[in-house]
């Protein structure tokens, strides 16, 4: 799952930016704030999604069921560092 992009108090700033707001971020930051608010919409997407489905099969298992988490990892090809991340997130969540 992604991390939570914003805290509770940014997502409901984000969450109220409309077509007017988005226009002043613009007007001061310039066009790149389009690109900005995109994907950070994405981002929460993604995570909502992620934590709904990690809802469903938390579900779905026993109760008592250890769960660990691994993280995203945003690389394009697999290889020894990538396994190092995963083990060193899994040895944290075994602690």
């Amino acid at each position: 799952m992604l991390p939570e992009p914003f805290s509770r108090g940014e997502e409901a700033i984000f969450e109220r930016i409309d077509d007017a707001g988005r226009a002043t971020l613009v007007a001061g930051a310039g066009k790149g704030a389009t690109t900005v608010l995109e994907a950070a919409r994405l981002a929460v997407t993604l995570r909502r999604t992620g934590a709904e489905h990690l809802a469903r099969l938390r579900d779905g298992l026993p109760a008592g069921l250890p769960v660990l988490y691994v993280p995203e990892l945003f690389a394009r090809s697999g290889g020894r560092r990538s396994v190092e991340l995963v083990a060193e997130a899994l040895g944290e969540e075994l602690l």
